[in-house]
């Protein structure tokens, strides 16, 4: 097992900030310990543009039934293949739909 300390934060409002430090920090301990499947190609971008593209048209269209299935079933797939696939794709979702709210005007709550 592995941990990930991250960077302290204080009140609510950095929760998102000290979650993803903690995220961080655990992935690039479990990268220390992996370094074979970085090889093998974990490095690169987990989230595909075809399947970005899905998940904003479930989104989108309120399909949000679809969403959460599809959202399950892609982390369940990375967290089979390493932590590393795992965090990197919590990681890359959370960017996405962060920039998808901004782009609706959007605010997300901290």
């Amino acid at each position: 097992p592995t941990i990930g300390i991250g960077q302290p934060v204080t009140g609510f409002q950095s929760w998102k900030e000290g979650c993803m430090s903690s995220l961080l920090e655990w992935n690039f301990s479990q990268n220390r310990m992996d370094r074979k499947s970085e090889e093998q190609g974990d490095a690169k971008a987990v989230l595909t543009e075809d399947m970005s593209k899905v998940i904003h048209r479930y989104i989108i269209n309120g399909e949000l039934g679809a969403f959460e299935e599809t959202i399950h079933k892609e982390l369940a797939e990375a967290f089979r293949q390493s932590q590393a696939r795992f965090v990197k794709l919590i990681v890359q979702f959370y960017f996405l739909l962060d920039a998808l709210a901004h782009s609706a005007g959007v605010e997300l709550a901290g």
